[in-house]
């Protein structure tokens, strides 16, 4: 790192220490991050900025055609649902901004509504194209734009059987949730069981009555 990107960081450190509490800094990071990885964070940020600012941008057709999918309907389909993805985490970080007074209107989200702007299409650099490309559809990252958590695990029956195991994931992960205002949580619990030699009717009479009894949602056997 050059010495005008340890001036930066400098900066950056004694910022954070002016404005934010040590207590709450220590509360955040927990001994699993140290200050310093956030400050390569925003001075990586930074860097992808000015390189973004100073690189042409082109329409989404335009790197379509380069890579030959112009005409693939499929492709097409994708990157216009990845730009939706891209569209709402900029509008999440937009209302952020506002609500810390900054003046964001030069940096709204685009409008596809009128003709025009269709036709024109979307403006990505090369690096903005891969990011999409490359991270747009990992689960995580609509997550984290939606604000959702998902957790899913994988348990043999005799596990499941063990009702502590089942009370654990209750207390050690609803439970922090329900700590959030205004969250929603929904459990799903799907059992798919096979046998080679397929079930005897008496126990798919069985299942399938207690299953109704339950209320259970699309229970079925196949043949």
């Amino acid at each position: 790192m050059n010495d005008i990107l340890l001036r930066v960081g400098a900066s950056i450190s004694e910022y954070i220490f002016e404005v934010f509490p040590r207590e709450y800094l220590e509360d955040v990071f927990g001994g699993r991050l140290e200050i310093d990885d956030l400050i390569d964070q925003v001075i990586l940020e930074c860097i992808k900025y000015a390189y973004d600012s100073t690189q042409e941008k082109h329409s989404i057709r335009y790197y379509l055609k380069k890579n030959a999918d112009e005409e693939n309907v499929d492709v097409r389909m994708k990157y216009s649902r990845l730009m939706s993805i891209v569209n709402e985490a900029k509008k999440n970080e937009l209302v952020f901004y506002r609500q810390v007074g900054f003046d964001v209107r030069e940096h709204e989200v685009q409008d596809m509504v009128n003709m025009p702007d269709k036709l024109e299409g979307y403006k990505l650099s090369e690096m903005n194209f891969f990011e999409i490309t490359n991270v747009g559809e990992l689960e995580l990252i609509k997550a984290i734009i939606n604000h959702r958590i998902m957790y899913a695990k994988k348990i043999s029956n005799n596990k499941f059987k063990e009702i502590r195991d089942l009370q654990k994931y209750l207390d050690e992960v609803i439970n922090h949730l329900s700590t959030t205002d205004n969250y929603e949580v929904e459990l799903s619990l799907e059992v798919n069981a096979n046998a080679p030699d397929g079930f005897t009717p008496e126990t798919v009479r069985t299942v399938s009555e207690n299953c109704r009894t339950l209320r259970v949602n699309d229970c079925g056997f196949d043949k």
